[in-house]
């Protein structure tokens, strides 16, 4: 049975026993050498496309029932599954996609169009890589350490994107706020040219008004 909690940095270990049905250990018993009791094949730790061959341990499971005890060897076999390969199709391209939705950050902040297509393609791609993992493995009931890598890169992706969102939408209520304080500023200059200009005809009248009195003042005299 596979554990793939840590897939795939996993080591997965094949136990082999070797034991009589039949025969008690009054009949027969078993015994590992002493010396080289497994003997591996040259190139064998290799011959694997996925693992690695590691380590391989022996151990004795005799064991004891109603009918007696029988005899059982036991052959545990480390396989250490290849990394170099989920480092190349998975770790360093998670890795430039994360690296490519950053991008965005040292882009405008009105360019709408290229900030949006890139961290969605960039979230659509990891997620297309994340549902090809998991097709080529069993469903499993807990989380693996696959898992919780993609998890973080879609978090990065979608933090970047939402970077944006948060960004597009305080500059629009800066430019609103701006676009309003502009507003209130010519209201004032133009209710304060509109005061000045009411003030200087009532000044005019005045005068007009005061140098028509003088004159009937003087023809009077």
């Amino acid at each position: 049975m596979f554990r793939l909690a840590d897939y795939p940095l996993d080591v997965q270990t094949c136990v082999v026993d070797f034991a009589s049905y039949a025969y008690t250990t009054k009949d027969i018993e078993y015994i590992w050498k002493e010396e080289k009791p497994i003997q591996i094949k040259d190139g064998l730790r290799q011959s694997l496309p996925s693992f690695l061959l590691s380590n391989v341990r022996t151990g004795n499971c005799t064991s004891v029932t109603n009918t007696g005890a029988y005899s059982c060897l036991r052959t545990i076999i480390e396989l250490k599954r290849e990394f170099s390969y989920y480092l190349l199709q998975l770790y360093i391209p998670s890795f430039m996609l994360v690296a490519v939705s950053w991008v965005s950050f040292w882009l405008d902040k009105d360019s709408v169009p290229a900030r949006v297509t890139l961290g969605v393609t960039t979230l659509l791609t990891m997620t297309t890589q994340a549902s090809g993992v998991n097709a080529n493995l069993p469903p499993v009931s807990y989380t693996k350490a696959i898992d919780i890598w993609i998890g973080v890169c879609l978090a990065f992706i979608f933090g970047a994107l939402l970077e944006f969102a948060l960004v597009n939408w305080a500059a629009r209520q800066d430019l609103a706020m701006n676009t309003m304080r502009i507003r209130a500023q010519q209201q004032s200059l133009h209710m304060f040219f509109r005061n000045g200009r009411d003030a200087h005809v009532r000044r005019c009248q005045y005068g007009d008004v005061t140098h028509l009195v003088n004159g009937y003042n003087s023809i009077e005299r």
